[in-house]
């Protein structure tokens, strides 16, 4: 099986990229663009496309909306995070956004039940619902270096 898929590329792009998530022969893929692909693995025929971070602000930095971090698939639902951007919940099938939330990251983030583990980029550790982005934990990551690494047995 050999085919490529061509995905438009802004002129300013973060340096890494999203690896596949892969579900019912289909690999769904984020994009230096700001959006989220579907391709069909077998013939390489792109199912639907959609963009979940729109290019704004005065300064190219500003104008980042890499989607580097892996898109997760749980339940028929594609969870997927922009850097400058959104996490945004979207139809497997369709590509069709469920919901978003206003929130950007280059980290991997984890979906576990009915929650969705994020380190965004303003340093927070969040939990959030699958159902909505609805916050349930905040937390401001600590920079210091632990200054006990003992342990008690």
């Amino acid at each position: 099986m050999k085919w490529t898929v061509n995905l438009d590329m802004p002129a300013l792009s973060l340096r890494g990229e999203s690896a596949p998530a892969v579900a019912y022969g289909a690999a769904i893929v984020g994009g230096d663009n700001g959006r989220v692909s579907a391709v069909l693995m077998q013939q390489g025929q792109l199912i639907w496309q959609q963009r979940i971070s729109q290019a704004t602000g005065t300064t190219e930095i500003d104008r980042l909306s890499d989607v580097d971090t892996t898109p997760v698939i749980v339940n028929g639902v594609v969870y997927a995070l922009a850097y400058n951007g959104n996490l945004t919940a979207l139809d497997l099938r369709s590509g069709q956004i469920l919901w978003k939330r206003e929130l950007g990251s280059v980290n991997d983030f984890i979906v576990d039940g009915n929650r969705i583990y994020i380190a965004d980029q303003n340093d927070r550790i969040l939990a959030l619902t699958t159902d909505g982005g609805v916050t349930l934990v905040d937390a401001k990551r600590s920079a210091a270096p632990f200054a006990d690494r003992s342990c008690a047995v």
